[in-house]
């Protein structure tokens, strides 16, 4: 392992630009995503920013939080109502008062409430903040978070019918139902450091838990974040669009069920799983010999998802780099017990399976471009070979 890492040490970044490991880059126009106590919060009018202030429709904020928003025509004047507190604004005005009980305060905000496409804006930080809720802006993902999750008070004697199982890679843990193992299955998924969620009967994703930094696929798919704290994103994606019909709707539903039984449990833990992974191509492998040449790339930590929110490889249209320069060929120990994973579909999922020795020579002989692998090591030696991406055009 010593002789990889002073290896890796004097890999060129020229080299390494040919793995990218990063965040997507999103620019000045592009819409502001809302986040309100972890749930994707719709807005008919996107939200904008105004002399360096995020504003939100008022409306749709207020409803996530639980206000009753009544619209004061007369005097220009939006009311907010939540139990006995109550806050005032006024078109145009910077000034917002905020009543609870007896008490009465007024706060001066940066920027007024306005009126845009007959939506009223409000700034979300200030407001946020007079509702009490925590607020959060993720400037490199343009959004705002407001409120977090919250989670049912965890009943002793339920929890102590039920299994306690670690996610350690995304530092968290679940208490799961009766009959959830027989029914679902789970893999982890290093590409996207994930969990994901399957029907042990079609194979059909049910939603994926990972961690992240910097990015969030709330944009992208059905997103529910868990937890947001200084860029990083514990989220859980759904999957959509299932093609089941009327009898597998109904096991599928049940199954969905036994998850979100699971996911009311969630706890968080600091100790994440300490895991080393390097991004590597093969050249060449004898089992035989115990020998495998590759071309390493990056040195990866499963927990630092700062250096691996999303690995991206190549061109969209060209699919995955290649590595050419047998120079840069390293050879290594082969492990005995080495497991080899390899994409394949199963059901209607693609993901990486275990594969025995032999399927995988035959499968990397016939390919045109070699894929990348996640390779983990046990000191010296080799233990495991991850496919993380193939060009379906490849073979």
């Amino acid at each position: 392992m010593k002789k990889f890492l002073s290896y890796l040490q004097g890999f060129s970044l020229v080299s390494l630009s040919l793995i990218l490991v990063g965040s997507p880059i999103y620019g000045q126009d592009d819409p502001i995503n809302l986040i309100v106590k972890g749930k994707q919060t719709p807005t008919d009018v996107e939200p904008f920013v105004e002399n360096s202030r995020t504003l939100v429709p008022v409306r749709a904020l207020s409803e996530a939080l639980g206000f009753q928003v009544d619209w004061k025509a007369d005097k220009n004047q939006v009311n907010l109502t939540k139990g006995d507190k109550k806050l005032i604004f006024t078109l145009g005005d910077k000034r917002l008062k905020v009543q609870e009980g007896k008490t009465t305060k007024e706060i001066t905000m940066d920027v007024p409430a306005k009126a845009v496409k007959n939506r009223t804006f409000i700034p979300a930080r200030t407001v946020a903040e007079a509702y009490g809720e925590k607020v959060d802006w993720n400037g490199p993902m343009r959004t705002v978070f407001i409120g977090e999750k919250s989670f049912p008070t965890l009943d002793k004697e339920k929890l102590a019918k039920m299994t306690k199982r670690d996610y350690p890679e995304i530092g968290l843990s679940l208490y799961l139902p009766e009959g959830f193992d027989e029914a679902i299955s789970t893999r982890f998924n290093i590409e996207n450091n994930a969990y994901e969620f399957f029907t042990k009967d079609r194979n059909e994703l049910i939603a994926s838990i990972g961690r992240t930094h910097n990015y969030s696929f709330s944009t992208i798919v059905l997103t529910e974040v868990l937890k947001y704290d200084q860029g990083y994103f514990t989220e859980v994606n759904y999957a959509s669009d299932l093609p089941y019909g009327p009898e597998s709707e109904k096991a599928y539903k049940e199954k969905e069920k036994l998850f979100q039984e699971a996911l009311a449990t969630v706890q968080f833990v600091d100790n994440l799983k300490e895991e080393e992974k390097y991004v590597a191509y093969i050249n060449s492998l004898d089992k035989e010999a115990g020998k495998i040449n590759l071309n390493p790339g990056e040195f990866i930590s499963i927990n630092n998802v700062k250096r691996r929110t999303d690995l991206m490889l190549g061109p969209p249209a060209l699919g995955p780099n290649v590595y050419d320069d047998k120079e840069e060929e390293v050879s290594f120990d082969l492990a005995k017990d080495c497991k080899f994973y390899l994409r394949e579909e199963k059901g209607m999922v693609t993901a990486a399976h275990e594969v025995s020795y032999e399927a995988f020579e035959k499968e990397m002989a016939g390919r045109k471009l070699k894929p990348p692998f996640w390779v983990q090591f046990d000191g010296e030696k080799v233990v495991e070979l991850v496919e993380i991406y193939i060009n379906p055009n490849a073979k």
